[in-house]
């Protein structure tokens, strides 16, 4: 399994009411395009870097996920990133999903909630991008 599939999982399992309000649509964010029905969160994992140990590598790894939540209000962009940052801040994220521990997610940066339009409409969609660092390990090796 893939960390990708990790995070999907783990946003999907509504533990703190995520899919609820996405209603499944988590996307890769190369694979989505304004459009479609929202709210939706999409999903990018940035590049990892594996950590060393005294005693050569470790088994656990650093990389960034970043997340941009499209909504067609301010108060359900803000809803969004208020359950997500519950669901993957600190120690509400350590766990196993799909053969991974990951042991902590942690909030790094976000972005403030931005107005943009969708192209070729005056429909008016809020943006916010959040981005955490996780520590991780793959169980199933």
């Amino acid at each position: 399994m893939s960390l990708e599939t990790a995070v999907v999982e783990w946003a999907k399992s509504d533990v703190a009411g995520v899919n609820a309000l996405i209603g499944g649509r988590i996307y890769p964010l190369a694979a989505y395009t304004l459009g479609g029905p929202r709210p939706i969160l999409t999903y990018e994992i940035k590049s990892g870097e594996s950590l060393g140990t005294h005693n050569g590598p470790s088994a656990y790894q650093k990389n960034q996920v970043e997340f941009a939540i499209a909504a067609d209000s301010y108060a359900d962009c803000a809803g969004l990133s208020n359950a997500l940052r519950k669901l993957m801040d600190g120690q509400k994220f350590i766990g196993i999903a799909s053969g991974w521990r990951i042991v902590p997610a942690m909030l790094d940066d976000e972005t403030d909630i931005e107005e943009q339009h969708e192209e070729g409409t005056n429909q008016i969609v809020y943006v916010r991008t959040m981005t955490f660092r996780m520590l991780h390990r793959d169980n199933t090796l």
